[in-house]
């Protein structure tokens, strides 16, 4: 009887604790699966990072590089701080200690595990990992190598492909790159990985897709109301006629035009009858913080780091004139780095992300879909999708 032994491989598990544990319930199905190589970005804005860590960590099979995340986390930058918070200064000495690219030796054959820090589209990616790599990491002694390794697997946001490259020097060499996909795959409900299944003479690679729940991960982040971060799990696009609308400006909206402020002034006009609540973050700037909470008769703060602050609060008259209004400051820009409107149960039905030019419409019926579409269908300075809640 031939033994068979797999490795599994993941990436970009991005703080979805869900994704991950379907992937760890189908593995778990298979105990021929001695290896799990994880290259990294696992944690995430979701709240999760705890599990996500203990979890990795713990688990004698997972073998573990860093990511662009991890290194964010380790070096303190912005937007980080919940993440830093969470996992406390044990955790955060222990992610120090993870290697950012590894050479690891399994079943006689010699592997590099690396990921990407580079976020184009996937598109330029695309079946030439190889040359990718190289360019990525000409500087370094693993980019300079050629055919020394069986496998280089590398983990690339958005890209889920095997290549082969034959030595062509006639060697009989041949070395394989395996980027595996994301674990958090959110646009077709399912999560990626890669199983690499080793037999007595040869071995097998199979590129999988398993089924997901994604919205208990989008629950999550609207519960904690992490716009970007819900934005990039996204919903399955179905474009329909209600649900949730995501807009993309093609242009830069930090200077709003003629035209931007006119679809503004039309969608505070059309959103503020069902806002209770307004959730501004900004700079934390004396003029620009006092101008909402000196009109607020109750309000929430949050400082997020010492250059940004989120302000919670009841909307009133003056507020909705400053959401009408006045909403750019003296430059032209618009005032605050993401805003969000809340109903009265508190849920959020609409955020707008300055630097990302995205506007976001949550619960939409049929009549309100048809009139943003109506709206929209005025310019083509917008790309939309709708989204299925």
């Amino acid at each position: 009887m031939i033994s068979t032994e797999v490795i599994a491989i993941i990436s970009n598990i991005n703080g979805n604790i869900f994704a991950l544990n379907d992937f760890l319930n189908y593995v778990n199905a298979y105990p021929e699966i001695k290896y799990i190589i994880n290259l990294g970005n696992f944690l995430g804005g979701s709240g999760y990072s705890v599990d996500i860590f203990d979890r990795i960590t713990n688990d004698h099979r997972f073998v573990n590089i860093l990511g662009p995340n991890e290194i964010n986390v380790i070096n303190k930058e912005v937007g980080t701080e919940n993440i830093i918070n969470e996992l406390g200064k044990k955790r955060i000495d222990y992610l120090e200690t993870i290697l950012t690219i590894k050479e690891i030796d399994l079943f006689g054959k010699k592997f590099l595990l690396a990921h990407s820090a580079n976020c184009q589209n996937s598109i330029f990616r695309s079946s030439r990992l190889k040359f990718f790599f190289a360019d990525e990491f000409k500087e370094t002694e693993y980019g300079q190598k050629h055919f020394v390794y069986d496998y280089i697997l590398y983990g690339c946001n958005e890209v889920f492909e095997t290549s082969t490259y034959i030595d062509p020097n006639g060697k009989n060499k041949c070395e394989v790159f395996i980027s595996p996909g994301d674990l958090y795959m959110h646009t077709i409900n399912t999560i990626s990985f890669c199983l690499i299944k080793f037999n007595e003479n040869n071995e097998d690679i199979i590129m999988k897709k398993v089924a997901t729940e994604t919205n208990l991960i989008i629950e999550r982040l609207k519960e904690k109301r992490k716009y970007k971060e819900l934005y990039d799990y996204c919903y399955y696009n179905i474009d329909g006629g209600k649900g949730t609308l995501l807009l993309k400006s093609k242009y830069d909206e930090a200077t709003f035009n003629i035209y931007y402020k006119e679809f503004w002034n039309k969608t505070m006009e059309f959103l503020l009858p069902d806002s209770h609540f307004v959730e501004f973050r900004m700079v934390n700037k004396k003029e620009l913080v006092d101008e909402i909470k000196n009109k607020m008769k109750s309000f929430s703060e949050d400082f997020l780091n010492k250059n940004d602050i989120v302000i919670t609060g009841e909307i009133n008259e003056y507020i909705k004139t400053v959401l009408l209004y006045n909403f750019l400051d003296d430059r032209k820009n618009f005032k605050w780095t993401e805003l969000g409107l809340l109903n009265q149960r508190k849920e959020l039905i609409f955020s707008f992300l300055k630097h990302d030019g995205l506007y976001q419409f949550l619960k939409l019926d049929e009549d309100k879909m048809s009139y943003i579409k109506t709206q929209l269908y005025k310019s083509d300075r917008f790309n939309y999708e709708v989204y299925d809640e």
